[in-house]
């Protein structure tokens, strides 16, 4: 399944050509479905013959980035801060404890974390958080630390959190990945 962010961009490119039929014949050859956030382009595809193209609302809604306070810790606490958002496991454990040894301070978001023993200073505990909070706590933090990796097992690969902090202009430092 292709996921096209920026079909429109080539509409008139794929039409001047004369390309635009071939290009659904090649989608509709070569894909089960095609996920588009445009829905010119999923009407011209249905147009061609490509029936099994669709429009990916998510995608395209403003509403999972809204940014709301219930549940977020209070305004202004999070300015100077590294936050890290989901569960405890070793590897992002030895980065909490890496980041408070350079005396950088750390809240934690998630499951789990009130069961890894003792709060060390500099480190602030906090549970899951709704959608409009996650949203309030990636835009307000000093920094998102973004890791890549599949628990501890090396996948390096894009979080979709990297796409979330970026949608609300949170600033963050993600894990090296190819993609």
């Amino acid at each position: 399944v292709p996921y096209g962010f920026d079909d429109p961009l080539f509409f008139n490119h794929l039409e001047t050509k004369g390309d635009f039929a071939r290009w659904s014949q090649d989608i509709d050859q070569s894909f089960d479905l095609y996920a588009s956030t445009s829905e010119e382009a999923v009407q011209r595809l249905h147009a061609h013959g490509m029936k099994r193209a669709c429009q990916v609302p998510f995608a395209t809604s403003p509403r999972p980035f809204e940014i709301g306070s219930t549940g977020a810790p209070p305004a202004g606490t999070l300015e100077h801060t590294a936050v890290i958002v989901g569960r405890p496991y070793d590897k992002r454990l030895a980065l909490v404890e890496e980041l408070l040894e350079q005396d950088v301070p750390v809240s934690v978001f998630g499951h789990g974390w009130s069961g890894v023993g003792d709060t060390p200073e500099g480190l602030t505990l906090h549970g899951p958080l709704e959608r409009e909070a996650m949203n309030a706590v990636y835009a307000s933090a000093g920094v998102v630390i973004t890791t890549g990796d599949w628990e501890d097992v090396r996948i390096p690969m894009v979080k979709y959190r990297l796409l979330e902090v970026a949608m609300v202009g949170g600033f963050q430092i993600v894990q090296e990945s190819p993609d």
